[in-house]
């Protein structure tokens, strides 16, 4: 018997277990002493240690296995917070009946015959005959399994290869977010992806979702405006309206069912409703020719339908050259040939040009010594550079570094400040082919493809081997030969050179130079090696981060990512360069701002991500976007560029936007806004 203080006796263990007495599975005993021996309870297991203990079915972020091995034909299989399968993603079939099935209720690879068009390359294998088996998933065994892990293509069982992931992204994989990596083996690492956020395809609608499997934020068509239908789920987590209805003689909008007869009430909101074929500047993908017209100038009439008095037949007119500061646009409107140059915008520092110091809302002409004009410019925070028509370089603005190169750092027009308010040749540069301006520096190439730079010099961002103090003269960078092209970022400097290698150096506490670590500074040139990437045609370099665009289109980006400007889908910082989302084999040219940064496709699309306070990437509201989100309402574009938090972009026909912050009238069309979320036409100064 138990008597007094005793927990046991011989035999008689009371009502004590291992799990009464918070253990895991096991056999208690009992000591001569009459006290418990715990020594055969295995520990309480511990959800999420990362160890699938006794009594746990998964440990959330592992591979918990397949859906199909639970006996369901597909989906997604996941590991609930208290360590038990979460099934809810997981789907039906109607497997059998010929058709591979694809909505919320089933997903089938697929049916029969019916194999949705996938080869053996879709699924993962180089070549081969891809079949269906009985339970709607493809059958691979007839699919070439050859590999060559390191090639830079994803072929065969390879998740990816460097940076090859088909397109594929954390969130593709089950998580929230973050930075997919790859293996020397060429599979996932997932170390930098990110679960704390909602997860589109667990079931379970979360954060921002709208549905996720079954569960939505409305419960039926109904409830949107619709007067019956089924209510569906896409793969992004947004609530699929295509199979509600609507009554008869009305038509299906994204909000609802509306009378055809009040459709063109809504004709100038820049979005092309059911029964318009355009709205303001919002073309959709046609063009003249589409239309049977020869090519030229498609606009939209007041009644959103298509104007094609433009369509003359005229070839495509070269974009003017722009240059765009912190809170300053100049502009060039001869792009082929020379031109007097102009600027609007803030002018504390004389950046406009013209000898003021007050801030123009309209385009001002840049006062020139002996009427020079222009035929190149670039512009840094606050100081603008051109290159003349004899191939000289003159520079104007802010110079309490020396960035404007002429020995000097107080001029006599700027009374006492560290500046000019006029253009001054730079020393001893007569055969100039290329500038970069930089937040408190300046670089150019020189006719022999060699590379100077002067200005603010200490983060080592003059590329000479020292931080010393400023270099009032241009220096030459003396590690790089056959320059060209070079950009400056606010500390940093980087350069491509003939065979296609890319360059960086200066300030790299975010890792932007891009060769894998964030020590700082770089004093000299330091390549850009650590991915292999292939030669290089751009390089744009900004605040804190920098991108590149290769010469097969592709593009990448690195450094700081506060805001979301690496456009990866997060926040995450890389010091090595990483593929922007979305957009390979596709990119001709990229412009970097403050926090955000734009790109344009060779189909003419444009594509902005990143900062958005100040309406920067057009997306018609002030919201952070973390991958790129297409531009609406824009003809077919050739060119764009950024400021601080303003863009700016020319279309094919050499006609002029911009939008973001016009708190300076950086816009220079005279108005009083302060920022616009859309584009803005705007008119072009005369070219004389």
């Amino acid at each position: 018997d138990i008597d007094g203080i005793e927990t046991c006796d011989g035999t008689n263990l009371g009502s004590v277990t291992c799990e009464s007495a918070g253990f895991g599975p096991g056999t208690t005993h009992c000591f001569r002493n009459c006290s418990i021996d715990y020594a055969n309870c295995q520990p309480q297991p511990t959800c999420g240690n990362g160890t699938v203990e006794q009594g746990e079915q998964c440990e959330p972020g592992q591979d918990v296995g397949s859906c199909q091995s639970l006996g369901f034909p597909g989906g997604l299989l996941r590991c609930n917070d208290n360590c038990s399968l979460d099934t809810s993603g997981c789907l039906l079939s109607l497997c059998g009946n010929g058709k591979a099935e694809s909505d919320y209720m089933a997903w089938e690879d697929c049916d029969g015959a019916d194999l949705r068009g996938s080869t053996c390359d879709d699924v993962g294998y180089p070549g081969g005959t891809l079949a269906c088996r009985s339970d709607c998933q493809f059958d691979t065994t007839n699919c070439s399994r050859l590999t060559s892990c390191g090639n830079a293509i994803r072929e065969g069982l390879e998740q990816c290869d460097q940076l090859d992931f088909s397109g594929v992204t954390c969130k593709d994989i089950g998580f929230s977010g973050g930075t997919l990596r790859c293996t020397e083996n060429c599979a996932y690492d997932t170390s930098q992806c990110d679960s704390s956020g909602p997860i589109c395809g667990n079931g379970v609608r979360e954060g921002d979702e709208e549905c996720d499997g079954r569960q939505f934020l409305v419960s039926s068509c109904e409830e949107l405006g619709f007067s019956g239908g089924v209510l569906s789920c896409d793969c992004e987590c947004l609530l699929d309206t295509t199979r509600c209805e609507c009554p008869a003689g009305t038509v299906k909008l994204d909000n609802g069912c509306t009378d055809p007869n009040q459709i063109h009430q809504q004709c100038g909101n820049g979005i092309i409703d059911d029964g318009e074929d355009c709205d303001g500047l919002n073309l959709g993908p046609t063009i003249c020719e589409t239309l049977g017209q020869p090519p030229g100038f498609l606009s939209c009439a007041s009644t959103c339908t298509f104007d094609t008095s433009g369509c003359t037949g005229s070839t495509p007119k070269l974009p003017p050259v722009v240059a765009l500061g912190r809170n300053l646009t100049c502009i060039l409107p001869l792009p082929d040939g020379e031109s007097e140059g102009w600027c609007s915008g803030s002018n504390q520092y004389g950046s406009v040009g013209d000898g003021s110091f007050n801030d123009r809302n309209q385009f001002t002409r840049i006062v020139t010594p002996n009427g020079i004009k222009f035929k190149f410019a670039m512009s840094g925070w606050d100081h603008v550079c051109g290159i003349e028509q004899g191939n000289g370089l003159l520079c104007w603005g802010m110079n309490d570094a020396g960035q404007l190169g002429d020995g000097l750092v107080q001029h006599s027009d700027c009374s006492g400040l560290d500046c000019s308010a006029t253009p001054v040749f730079v020393t001893n540069f007569t055969d100039v082919r290329g500038v970069a301006v930089g937040g408190r520096h300046t670089c150019a190439i020189d006719s022999n493809d060699d590379l100077w730079c002067w200005g603010a010099n200490d983060r080592g961002q003059v590329g000479i081997g020292t931080t010393d103090s400023s270099q009032p003269d241009p220096q030459k960078v003396t590690a790089l030969s056959q320059v060209v092209q070079v950009s400056a970022g606010d500390q940093h400097t980087c350069a491509v050179v003939q065979d296609g290698s890319l360059w960086c150096w200066g300030e790299n506490a975010a890792g932007q130079l891009g060769i894998g670590n964030v020590q700082s500074p770089y004093t000299t040139p330091t390549p850009v090696n650590e991915v292999q990437f292939g030669a290089i045609a751009m390089v744009a370099a900004g605040y804190s981060h920098t991108c590149a665009v290769t010469e097969s289109h592709q593009l990448y980006c690195w450094g700081d990512n506060v805001m979301g400007e690496l456009g990866t889908g997060d926040m995450a910082p890389s010091a090595l360069p990483v593929a922007v989302q979305g957009l390979s084999g596709q990119v001709i040219d990229v412009a970097v701002g403050q926090f955000f940064t734009c790109a344009v496709l060779q189909s003419g699309d444009l594509y902005c991500w990143g900062a958005n306070d100040q309406g920067q990437l057009a997306t018609g509201d002030t919201t952070n976007t973390l991958a790129p989100h297409l531009v609406l309402g824009l003809p077919k574009l050739t060119k764009v560029w950024t400021g601080s938090e303003h863009t700016c972009a020319a279309d094919e026909e050499g006609r002029f936007y911009c939008w973001g912050s016009n708190a300076h009238g950086q816009f220079g069309n005279g108005s009083a806004i302060s920022s616009s979320n859309q584009p803005i036409p705007i008119t072009l100064p005369p070219a004389q």
